[in-house]
C-alpha cells in the first residue's frame, strides 16, 4: 500500500501550498485541450444550425400569418360587398 502522504509534496516553501505528485505530462494536457476544443466548435455549429433553422420556421409563419390576413381581408370584402 503506497504512503497516503507521499502523493501530496510541497511546492514552493513560499506559497505553502500542496499539489499532487505526478503531474499530466504536457501532451495529455494539449489532447485534452484539443478535444475541449473540438467540442466547442461542434456546439457552435450546432448553434449556428438552430439559429438557423428558428429563422427559416420565423419566416414561415410570418408567411402564413401575412397570408392568412391576406384571405381575412378578401372575405371581409366579398362579405360587405353582398351585405344591402
Amino acid at each position: 500500500m503506497a504512503n497516503p502522504g507521499s502523493l501530496l509534496t510541497l511546492t514552493s516553501p513560499v506559497d505553502g501550498l500542496r499539489r499532487r505528485g505526478g503531474d499530466a505530462p504536457e501532451s495529455d494536457l494539449d489532447s485534452v485541450l484539443d478535444h475541449h476544443k473540438q467540442m466547442q466548435e461542434r456546439l457552435a455549429d450546432e448553434m449556428v444550425e438552430l439559429a438557423r433553422n428558428m429563422k427559416d420556421h420565423a419566416q414561415a409563419a410570418s408567411n402564413i400569418v401575412k397570408e392568412d390576413n391576406k384571405v381575412r381581408c378578401s372575405c371581409h370584402e366579398a362579405f360587405s360587398d353582398e351585405s344591402p
